[in-house]
């Protein structure tokens, strides 16, 4: 690690290798597509995923006003290299990931720097991607939100029961071990709460929609999210609004 200029700031480079099975050079200007899965599965079956992983990063990386490069070798390994500007850097959330806009585009656009859209709201996330849960955790915080996560829908149930009285939202992975979304939903509504339950989920078909209402979620979310809209869609489903 060390310093680097970013958009003409001073900041932090990190450099992370491996040697790994590498990447073709063809496969560089598509790993931060959502859902893009750049090995071939009929050879490499046993690398697990969805294709998120990058976009995620890519999104917590724009959140915070820095950049990533890719560089790799097939055959001989990858390196990242990550820039993220000083501590206190003012964000811009204009430079955020375009495939991520372009997929919510019909999302409320909100300034992520303010503190007030969701001030002294309590928000449950049950997500298994530690990294997509912290993406959602850091977004909804920096909104003004109080924020319990979960790993896996059986934590889930065990917080909300914990915490129901005060709970004003429920954000939920559909797809978790233990308990999956659509049980934990399913279980939560049978305690009689009536508060607001939105799906999170990769599968974006109506009938996919359709079964999430019917186990009983509100409100119904497809991934990959937007780092620059997200919380005023949350705002927006406690407003009562469509989203």
């Amino acid at each position: 690690c060390n310093g680097k200029t970013v958009l003409g700031i001073e900041g932090l480079r990190i450099v992370i290798g491996d040697t790994g099975i590498g990447m073709r050079p063809s496969a560089l200007d598509s790993i931060f597509e959502p859902f893009t899965r750049v090995h071939d599965m009929s050879t490499h079956s046993t690398i697990e995923g969805t294709g998120l992983g990058l976009t995620v990063v890519k999104s917590f990386i724009d959140l915070m006003g820095g950049d990533i490069e890719i560089a790799s070798t097939l055959g001989e390994g990858t390196q990242a290299i990550v820039m993220l500007p000083p501590a206190g850097h003012e964000t811009n959330t204009d430079g955020l990931t375009p495939t991520l806009a372009a997929t919510h585009s019909t999302e409320p656009q909100s300034d992520l720097s303010s503190s007030e859209l969701l001030k002294g709201v309590n928000l449950l996330i049950c997500e298994d991607s530690e990294t997509v849960s912290m993406l959602l955790r850091v977004m909804l915080e920096r909104a003004g939100a109080v924020v319990t996560t979960a790993a896996d829908g059986e934590e889930g149930l065990t917080q909300f029961i914990q915490r129901s009285n005060e709970l004003d939202l429920v954000i939920t992975d559909m797809q978790m071990p233990k308990l999956d979304g659509y049980e934990l939903t399913q279980r939560i509504r049978a305690t009689g709460w009536s508060g607001h339950i939105v799906a999170l989920t990769a599968f974006a078909a109506s009938e996919d929609e359709d079964k999430c209402r019917a186990a009983g979620c509100s409100h119904y979310l497809t991934k990959p999210i937007n780092p620059a809209s997200f919380a005023s869609s949350i705002a927006a489903v406690l407003a009562g609004e469509a989203v």
